[in-house]
């Protein structure tokens, strides 16, 4: 999973640790979880990190422990469980693939027939998700060969749900890539009075599009983009899924490309 942690924001908060104290808690986490024997019916990858947590074990009641061995060890049942989550990561892909990349609800940008389908996780109100906003507009100006799909994912609070509500009711006016994209490209924060000025300009209807932010159908609408960011470990945005890869953050046009790539395009 490729990520850019300045430029993207999370919705779960986690801790980091570093150096020696990162080994030590990691090296204590094993310990906890592990079984008491290595399971014989595993899989050779599954046998292969119960063998690197064994190794770990051993070399912890060393005295004194062999920190470059701990390292060692730590390396490889960091790249087997790595290796792993890729896995996982795949096939929930694979299985999520209907809703994912073609629920009729959504909207693509670029070509809707497209043979490359790019699905974006983003939030209105978000920094980044609108600093990404113009290298994906320039992406889908420049090859025509990809289809965009957004999934709106209000997590920044009550004027990200209210901006998202929004241009999900636009749609009903033929206005959803269009309110969109003016949100996005706004200075201000979104808030009731810049979508009512936006949504103005496009023409739109203001009772309209209010009795349609309402309809409990929008709500399904998101509560079904959020089942689908969780189904996916997606807790960042904006998040790009590209063929089996997700990657994270206000990337640029080379990471795009370069992702687009292993996608097979």
């Amino acid at each position: 999973m490729l990520s850019s942690p300045r430029h993207s924001y999370k919705y779960r908060p986690g801790r980091r640790f570093r150096g020696i104290s990162r080994r030590l808690l990691l090296s204590c986490g094993i310990a906890l979880g592990l079984p008491a024997t290595a399971g014989a019916q595993g899989s050779a990858a599954e046998n292969g990190e119960q063998a690197a947590r064994e190794e770990i074990l051993r070399l912890l009641r060393q005295s004194p422990p062999d920190v470059a061995g701990l390292d060692a060890a730590l390396a490889r049942l960091g790249a087997a469980e790595a290796a792993r989550a890729a896995r996982a990561r795949a096939a929930a892909l694979a299985a999520a693939a209907p809703h994912l990349l073609h629920d009729p609800s959504d909207i693509p940008a670029g070509n809707p027939e497209g043979a490359l389908t790019l699905v974006e996780f983003d939030d209105l109100d978000c920094p980044p998700c609108r600093a990404l906003a113009p290298t994906l507009d320039r992406l889908l100006r420049q090859d025509r060969r990809i289809r965009l799909v957004h999934k709106d994912l209000p997590i920044l609070g009550p004027a990200s749900e209210f901006a998202a509500r929004a241009v999900l009711a636009a749609a009903r006016q033929g206005a959803y890539l269009e309110l969109r994209a003016r949100l996005m490209a706004a200075r201000a924060p979104v808030s009731a009075a810049l979508v009512a000025r936006e949504a103005a300009a496009l023409g739109l209807d203001p009772a309209r599009l209010a009795r349609d932010m309402a309809d409990p159908a929008i709500a399904r609408k998101l509560a079904a983009n959020r089942a689908l960011a969780a189904e996916l470990g997606i807790d960042t945005v904006p998040s790009l899924v590209v063929g089996g890869e997700i990657v994270q953050g206000a990337v640029g046009m080379d990471d795009l490309r370069a992702a687009l790539a292993s996608a097979g395009g």
